[in-house]
């Protein structure tokens, strides 16, 4: 049986309540103590038999337990020595309660059972409300004081979680800096050699222009040029993707629809092309070559991946937050949605080596730059169900920068 505590009129601020258990065999002693017990800072839980003591004590923490000695069946004795033995309520304080004089009373049985203290009928309302209220006090300290000890542990095991994240982002941006410092040199390195392949191979297919070659051998010196070639690209787009990040240039207002319009000269898009640049083009302030290379990466990458003679690229910008999203439409085979993050990785295309013209490293210089200068990108089908459209944003600088 639970009595709870009635609402009182005033709002001040009043203590969690705590549980207290009330054992006892009479329903008229059950009650009388519950009603000594009514106030907002208890939730006074009242039960007949020792039995039922335990099994709530299965469920529940309490206080203090309120305990009457001469009960029928398990008395208080017996119900506080089964409740002694189990770890959650060890140390739960039990004050006895009984009609019988101390003389009467095994005290020494019942201290050593582990009772607090002994209340005699007729109970004296006031010593119950203070020796209750000793006890709720000390079990709100204690569990506060659980709460900090938890709440401590959490806060270090917290404060050890960012130590290590900050320790692996630390790692993290050592070997990422270790690679692009190795990236950068072994394409500086190679690209001497690289010439020199170029550069004999030319002088071969001149020294031996004039006589009768096979086939098999006049193929053999173009695919090898080929291969020059790409390798070339390739070492290219390393020297560029290690400079981003490592090499920092000035800031510049740009006017973008004129970058534009000088990007379409340098692509050179085959006649049956058109490449449409949006009427409001932003001027902003930005790293040119950085920003030159993404719209320019991202306008090669949709003409020479179009698969008709004929086809339309458009550019379009608007303003978004602190900046601006610029987006670049194609109307060309797309790209299937399980590819589409694969693209933006170093040395990937989706046709073999063998047919593909590229090194497979444009898209992942547009990350990097885009990322770098704080932006985002995104890949998705174009409107119409035909076509890719790349869409980025691209921050605005404040003028008192760069």
């Amino acid at each position: 049986m639970s009595m709870k505590n009635p609402l009182r009129p005033d709002t001040a601020p009043q203590p969690e309540p705590v549980d207290i258990l009330v054992v006892n065999d009479e329903p008229s002693m059950l009650f009388a103590v519950q009603s000594l017990l009514i106030d907002p800072a208890y939730q006074v839980e009242g039960v007949g038999s020792g039995e039922a003591a335990l099994r709530w004590l299965l469920r529940r923490d309490c206080a203090v337990i309120l305990l009457d000695i001469n009960m029928p069946g398990m008395d208080g004795f017996e119900t506080a020595s089964l409740i002694r033995q189990r770890d959650q309520s060890r140390n739960t304080p039990i004050i006895f309660t009984t009609a019988y004089r101390t003389a009467d009373v095994d005290t020494a049985q019942g201290y050593a059972l582990g009772a607090v203290d002994y209340l005699f009928i007729p109970i004296v309302p006031e010593v119950l409300r203070s020796k209750v209220a000793v006890f709720a006090d000390l079990f709100r300290q204690r569990r506060q004081l659980a709460r900090q000890v938890e709440l401590s542990a959490a806060n270090h095991a917290l404060q050890r979680e960012i130590a290590q994240r900050i320790r692996t982002e630390q790692e993290l941006h050592r070997s990422n800096a270790e690679l692009e410092q190795f990236a950068y040199v072994a394409s500086h390195d190679l690209r001497a050699p690289l010439r020199g392949i170029r550069n004999l191979t030319g002088w071969i297919q001149e020294e031996l222009g004039a006589l009768a070659l096979s086939d098999e051998i006049r193929e053999n010196l173009g695919l090898l040029q080929t291969r020059v070639r790409r390798m070339e690209q390739l070492i290219e787009g390393l020297l560029a993707y290690s400079r981003i990040g490592r090499v920092h240039g000035n800031l510049e207002t740009l006017d973008s629809g004129a970058l534009l319009a000088e990007i379409l000269d340098l692509v050179q898009a085959p006649a049956g092309f058109r490449i449409e640049i949006g009427e409001r083009m932003p001027v902003l302030k930005a790293n040119r070559t950085q920003f030159q290379s993404v719209l320019q990466n991202l306008i090669t990458n949709a003409v020479k991946h179009h698969d008709g003679a004929m086809g339309r690229i458009q550019v379009d910008a608007i303003a978004e937050g602190d900046g601006y999203r610029f987006t670049v439409t194609d109307d060309g085979p797309g790209i299937p949605p399980q590819h589409r993050e694969r693209v933006f990785q170093m040395f990937q295309t989706l046709r073999p080596w063998d047919e593909a013209e590229t090194s497979g490293m444009g898209l992942a210089l547009v990350r990097k730059a885009v990322e770098y200068a704080g932006g985002t990108i995104t890949l998705n089908e174009a409107p119409g169900g035909r076509g890719a459209r790349f869409s980025f944003t691209w921050p605005v600088v404040p003028e008192s920068i760069g």
